[in-house]
């Protein structure tokens, strides 16, 4: 997947009519000096897919530029809890309901095979099994794995279990009883 970094100066024309001219060419990731999250949530709405500060360490450039490559989102974590607060604020029940295709940037989409294989992990089984339940390669079933944690941003097997419970990927157990 193609990635469009697209880095803005201060008092750089219009971010959100750039964002707007070159999402056709892949994914856009917006980098700006600007620490407004005004003008994040209006690079958002023009189909940016992240949203970095130019003085943010290179660790975690890496880490955005990664997660909008693999159809996911990025933004700093105080941005997204405002555009989330924000688009709560601003979207009715109706626009909700006329909108639920729309990716969520707190909730990476997973492909349905991303979404099975993250289950399967979830109910304890190897890489190997999983292979051989859905019928592929193991070199495929790291290939979903190493996508889903990409797109999560998510380092190990427990994180991905405790996604895949919040994301009801897979029943969550009943508490045992002694």
């Amino acid at each position: 997947m193609d990635i469009v970094i697209l880095d803005f100066a201060a008092g750089s024309g219009s971010p959100a009519e750039a964002v707007r001219d070159v999402r056709s060419l892949g994914r856009v990731l917006a980098v700006s000096e600007s620490q407004d999250g005004d003008e994040a949530v209006s690079l958002l709405k023009a189909g940016a897919c992240g949203y970095i500060s130019s003085g943010a360490p290179c660790s975690i450039f890496a880490v955005a530029v990664r997660a909008v490559a693999m159809d996911g989102f990025y933004l700093p974590s105080p941005l997204a809890e405002s555009f989330l607060s924000d688009q709560a604020l601003y979207a009715s029940a109706s626009d909700r309901a006329l909108d639920t295709a729309a990716p969520d940037p707190a909730r990476p989409q997973l492909s349905e095979r991303e979404e099975q294989v993250l289950g399967l992990i979830a109910e304890g089984l190897t890489h190997g099994q999983i292979a051989t339940r859905l019928g592929v390669a193991v070199t495929t079933v790291n290939t979903y794995v190493k996508r889903t944690r990409a797109k999560l941003m998510l380092g190990n097997k427990a994180e991905l279990v405790r996604v895949a419970l919040e994301r009801r990927v897979v029943p969550v157990p009943a508490p045992l009883r002694q």
